[in-house]
């Protein structure tokens, strides 16, 4: 991939331009169909199963595309452009962010004033530019996103266009290392590197940056690559490699009708001819000896030649240099060559290259002579003359002259045709529902309720944006309007598993496992509303980790450590929109290992399910048999894990509600003592939320909590009000957390206008409170505060003002970070 510096952004359209366009997906839509791929269900039983059919209703596919280029989209038309515009073509939404950046130039901006500022463009059908703020102008090739308010305008830009064009699944490719911070930090959708270079020899590229790509090889979703000197390297480093070489725009370049570029219909005798970047890498003293050699051949050089010192060869009259020429044109040049040249040096840049121009010669049907590179060997010498001197490059341009013929021009442009860029996309899609998309069977037993079950598919239809999943409701024995309302819903997604009697809560679900087709396994009760993004956060650490056996989500309603200290939500929305940005950016990539996990929702490969085997039917309709599968899966060598950035929302005991109090006593005391007497031992009541303050109401046991956790301790005194639009303060504080080296207190009345009682964890290390007064006896390493008048008496030591930590004048503020920490250190602030 050969590449310059940034062009200008096309100028973006008007809201109301987007919101019209028949492309993009209106912002707020109550029904979301995930894919226009319908699943293929093996048939079942006639008598257990009923398939239902499509609906007909115009799906888009599952996923939408984030292309973070190497290359801007008006710069030459190469494999970033190409891959982006077969995903557009095949149904995707692409957003491809331009190098080019609005500067801010205001270190206190507010999110709105960013996501103002932010601009896009539809420059070709589905697919979009994006041109991103940030606090300063940014060389993509030289700089490293390494500046806290950059990288915070940058998200929040990308988070406006995610919100803008309802963005819910996307994939994240990623062609340069400088932008891995920002896609890390933004958090949504997986990562896929395009390796197309060996960036080793770019002159541009920093040893941060190349520090920076091995980064990205190491913890990306997947890579792709473009050569196979390429992926024998990152195999090493990332085993989810793909080889994809680069391919041809076939119909654009073998047609001989093109009209022929004027420049070339006056010339006489052989036109020798390249089409490409001419920079360092392009051995311009080779073509200086051919064109002095030879004067009665016309060499023709297209492309820019920033890097290249072509001096010699502009005094040469038999060679012209045309420079970057618009790519509707290079056919027109391309049928008037009688040979094509890759005339590139020898390192490590070239050696792990695939020339895209090999294609575009070859379906052209051009007679091509290049340097000894081991992706054109490969090739074979019919298709590719392979040189390695001067000599040998005159003399194969000789020969390939002499021999040319309309067989051979056809034995190429077969070649070509095998190898276009829509073949290109059909592997890397391929690839990205293998490797990030693995089928999830999502299994929901329904006893009645019909209401609760009909409003949990619709959250799961809605927001489970993920491209291979099927939903199994398993009708058990409901007696309501269930059967007639999941015939009424006919959609592709669900098949149904109907019951004549109530089979409880293990057996409903052993039917719906066994009719599962998934290589993972979710267990979803049906009185939950699943929440945008929940599905790909649930199963990763699965994927990632095989030690791990079972997880489970966060939850508002839950008898154990999975339920979260604060909630912003209700029954019918299930959780609110700004909490859940907050509590995703929080807890992100949070994993925390626990002894038991409620059957709500838990997820597991359908490999564990296996080995383990079905639920115990013991326990009847239900109660206990959670506790024991647990055991079981500790029992077969697994761990169990709470995944703390995935949440569900329960309602919670839906079942019991109609159940007579003395009926569901019995039935507790009963499968209580079914549980002791299996495994031989008591049953033990399960850990509360995870907060350190867990029943802690008073100041000295709060203080001692907040010694006991050996960190940093940090109080903010801000406004009243923590509010979705992000302000100084409050970044402030979310910058002093999230790097998880301090404890932070807030002092705060309400968290996205839900009033605050107590004390209550908000992440993993932010914690909010209304009663500053329970914090008088701690001893803070540091107070952050607006004015001096906010600050009570016990706190006023070790108090800086937010001016102050703006600055980094504060010699308390450097006394809080340790020398590990000071490079992590406030990652939003300054």
């Amino acid at each position: 991939m050969k590449r310059k510096r940034s062009a200008r952004i096309h100028k973006s359209k008007s809201a109301r331009r987007l919101r019209r366009s028949k492309r993009s997906r209106p912002l707020k839509r109550r029904k979301r169909i995930a894919t226009k791929r319908t699943p293929r269900f093996a048939a079942p039983p006639k008598d257990e199963v009923c398939e239902l059919p499509d609906t007909g209703e115009d799906r888009a596919p599952a996923y939408d595309v984030l292309r973070f280029p190497v290359i801007e989209w008006a710069f030459g038309r190469q494999r970033p452009q190409q891959i982006a515009a077969q995903f557009a073509e095949h149904g995707h939404r692409v957003f491809y962010f331009s190098l080019d950046f609005t500067a801010i130039q205001n270190d206190e901006a507010a999110r709105e004033d960013v996501s103002e500022r932010v601009s896009f463009s539809e420059i070709e059908p589905n697919v979009w530019q994006v041109k991103l703020c940030a606090n300063k102008r940014l060389n993509v090739y030289c700089d490293t996103l390494n500046d806290p308010t950059d990288l915070r305008y940058m998200i929040w830009s990308i988070e406006h266009v995610m919100k803008v064009f309802d963005i819910r699944q996307s994939v994240s490719i990623v062609d340069l290392s400088f932008w891995a911070p920002l896609v890390q930090a933004v958090g949504r959708g997986s990562i896929v590197y395009d390796c197309m270079d060996d960036h080793t020899d770019f002159s541009t590229n920093s040893p941060d940056m190349l520090e920076a790509e091995m980064d990205l090889l190491d913890n990306a979703d997947m890579v792709v690559v473009s050569s196979q000197k390429l992926y024998d390297f990152a195999v090493q480093r990332n085993d989810k490699t793909v080889l994809i070489r680069n391919g041809v725009e076939f119909d654009r370049f073998h047609n001989t009708r093109k009209r022929l570029a004027p420049e070339l219909a006056s010339m006489t005798g052989p036109v020798i001819g390249y089409s490409g970047a001419i920079s360092d890498w392009f051995d311009i003293d080779l073509i200086d000896f051919l064109a002095e050699r030879n004067p009665g051949w016309t060499f023709v050089l297209i492309g820019h030649t920033f890097g290249c010192d072509t001096s010699k060869v502009e005094k040469r009259s038999n060679v012209f240099l045309l420079g970057e020429l618009p790519y509707a044109e290079l056919p027109g040049y391309l049928h008037g060559f009688d040979v094509c040249l890759i005339p590139f040096l020898i390192n490590n840049l070239t050696m792990a290259t695939n020339p895209v121009k090999v294609y575009e010669y070859l379906a052209a049907g051009k007679p091509v002579v290049a340097a000894r590179l081991p992706e054109l060997e490969l090739l074979g010498n019919k298709l590719v003359r392979i040189a390695d001197e001067p000599e040998q490059f005159e003399k194969d341009i000789r020969q390939v002259m002499a021999e040319h013929n309309e067989l051979e021009a056809m034995r190429r442009k077969r070649f070509a045709a095998a190898h276009s860029w829509k073949d290109r996309y059909l592997s890397f899609h391929a690839a990205v529902e293998a490797y990030l998309f693995p089928k999830v069977s999502i299994v929901i037993v329904a006893f009645n309720r019909w209401a609760m079950t009909s409003a949990c598919l619709e959250s799961l239809l809605c927001n489970t944006n993920y491209p291979n999943y099927e939903i199994i409701v398993v009708n058990n024995g409901s007696t309501d309007e269930t059967e007639s309302g999941l015939a009424a819903m006919r959609h592709p997604r669900i098949r149904t598993v109907a019951c004549d009697s109530n089979a409880g809560f293990s057996g409903g679900n052993e039917i719906g496992c066994k009719a599962a087709s998934g290589e993972y396994l979710v267990l979803l009760n049906n009185d939950t509303l699943v929440p945008c993004g929940w599905l790909p956060r649930l199963i990763k650490p699965l994927k990632e980790n095989f030690e791990i056996g079972l997880v489970g989500p966060m939850s508002n309603h839950v008898g154990n450590d999975q339920a979260l200290d604060f909630f912003c939500g209700n029954s019918i929305i299930g959780a609110d929109e700004a909490w859940l940005r907050d509590f995703y950016r929080y807890y992100r990539g949070g994993v925390r290992f626990t002894e038991m996990l409620g059957f709500f929702c838990v997820a597991m490969r359908k490999a564990t399910y296996l080995k383990v085997g079905e639920l115990d039917k013991g326990y009847g309709i239900s109660m206990f048999e959670d506790d024991d599968y647990c055991k079981r899966v500790k029992q077969a060598g697994y761990r169990l894990a709470i995944i703390e950035d995935a949440f569900v929302f329960h309602h919670g005991s839906a079942s019991f509600r109609n159940m007579d109090q003395e009926q569901y006593k019995e039935l507790w005391k009963r499968n209580k003592r079914y549980f002791e007497q299996k495994w031989n031992t008591d049953w033990v009541l399960p850990p509360p939320p995870d907060s350190i303050f867990q029943q802690k109401d008073d100041p000295d046991s709060i203080a001692e909590a907040v010694r006991a956790t050996g960190r940093k301790s940090v109080l903010v005194i801000g406004e009243t009000d923590w509010t979705p639009e992000t302000s100084h303060w409050q970044a402030v504080t979310e910058s002093m957390a999230v790097n998880g080296k301090q404890l932070v207190i807030a002092y705060v009345q309400t968290y996205h206008g839900v009033p605050l009682i107590g004390i209550r964890k908000i992440g993993p290390s932010l914690y909010m409170t209304n009663r500053i007064d329970l914090f008088g006896k701690c001893a803070f390493d540091l107070v952050i505060h607006r004015k001096a008048a906010d600050v009570p008496e016990p706190f006023k030591s070790q108090a800086v003002t937010l001016e102050a930590i703006r600055d980094g004048s504060s010699r308390k503020l450097d006394q809080l970070r340790t020398p590990s920490a000071k490079a992590a250190a406030l990652p939003f602030v300054l």
